[in-house]
C-alpha cells in the first residue's frame, strides 16, 4: 500500500482514505467489529502501530534526508532544489509540490529551522525523524479525540467548549 511512499505528494484527503483502508483491515485482522465501539486510537495501540500519517511522515522525511546528503549532481537532489524556469500554469490553485508536502510535514514534526543541515548528520537525523513522527502521532491521537467529543457533542445537542475552556 505504501510502496514508493517516498515519492508521494499526498492531500489530506489521499491521507484520509489511505488511513481508512489501514484501520479497516486493523480492525479486520484483529476481529474488532464496528459494535465494539472502539476508537481508532485505541485500535492502533491495540496493534501496537502508528498512524499511517506519521508513517508516511517518516519515510518521506528519511528519504529527503538521503536527498540533501547525496552529491550535488545527483537527479534527485537537482529535482528538490530546481524550479522551472519556462512553462506556464493553469489558473486555480497551484498543485501541490513534492517540496510542498516536505515542508508541511517538517512544520507538523517540529522541526529546528536548521534540518537541512542536520540532515547531513545521518544519525542525528534518523533520531530527529523518530521524533517528529512521534510528535505527529500524538498530534493525531489528539485530533481523533477533538474530533470524537465534537461529534457526541453535537449528537447530545450541546454546545462544545472551546478547547482553551477544557484546559482551565
Amino acid at each position: 500500500m505504501l510502496y514508493s511512499a517516498e515519492t508521494f505528494t499526498l492531500y489530506r484527503r489521499h491521507i484520509n482514505r489511505l488511513s481508512t483502508v489501514q484501520l479497516r483491515h486493523l480492525r479486520t485482522i484483529m476481529g474488532i467489529s464496528w459494535k465494539d465501539k472502539v476508537t481508532n486510537v485505541e485500535v492502533l495501540n491495540r496493534a501496537n502501530m502508528p498512524s499511517i500519517e506519521s508513517i508516511l511522515a517518516q519515510i518521506q522525511l528519511r528519504w529527503t534526508g538521503h536527498v540533501i546528503r547525496m552529491p550535488e549532481e545527483r537527479i534527485p537532489k537537482t529535482l528538490l532544489y530546481s524550479e522551472l524556469s519556462l512553462g506556464k500554469r493553469t489558473r486555480g490553485r497551484p498543485l501541490l509540490r513534492y517540496k510542498d508536502v516536505v515542508k508541511r510535514t517538517i512544520r507538523a514534526a517540529d522541526m529546528p529551522a536548521d534540518w537541512e543541515c542536520l540532515a547531513k548528520d545521518r544519525p542525528a537525523w534518523r533520531r530527529l525523524v523518530q521524533q517528529g513522527a512521534g510528535r505527529i502521532q500524538v498530534s493525531w491521537a489528539q485530533s481523533q479525540e477533538e474530533r470524537r467529543a465534537r461529534t457526541h457533542a453535537r449528537a447530545e445537542g450541546r454546545p462544545l467548549q472551546a478547547s482553551s475552556d477544557k484546559m482551565a
